[in-house]
């Protein structure tokens, strides 16, 4: 089994930030972690492809760990990471079973 991971650290100010996947050949997102530098800061978080939403986590504090997941994936993605309360440093990882 390979795991493909995107991470990447996503600087947010003023509210939105947004960052790329690589290419996924193909495979089953299976995690993705979304982790503020504070535990105050509230922010909203998506997944979209060619402009199409197809993963929201609404509202969260400091952290959002998606573990159970199996949404098949192929091609680009953005994950953007919104209304944060204050300027903060992100932590992103999306972890792809292939």
């Amino acid at each position: 089994m390979t795991i493909y991971e995107h991470v990447t650290s996503l600087t947010v100010s003023g509210g939105t930030k947004q960052s790329t996947t690589l290419s996924i050949q193909g495979g089953l997102l299976r995690q993705v972690l979304v982790r503020a530098s504070s535990d105050t800061t509230a922010f909203t978080a998506k997944i979209a492809k060619d402009g199409t939403d197809l993963l929201d986590w609404g509202i969260h504090t400091e952290e959002i760990n998606d573990i159970d997941l199996a949404f098949p994936v192929a091609g680009n993605y953005q994950l953007t990471i919104q209304n944060a309360t204050y300027d903060d440093l992100f932590t992103v990882r999306l972890g792809v079973q292939e």
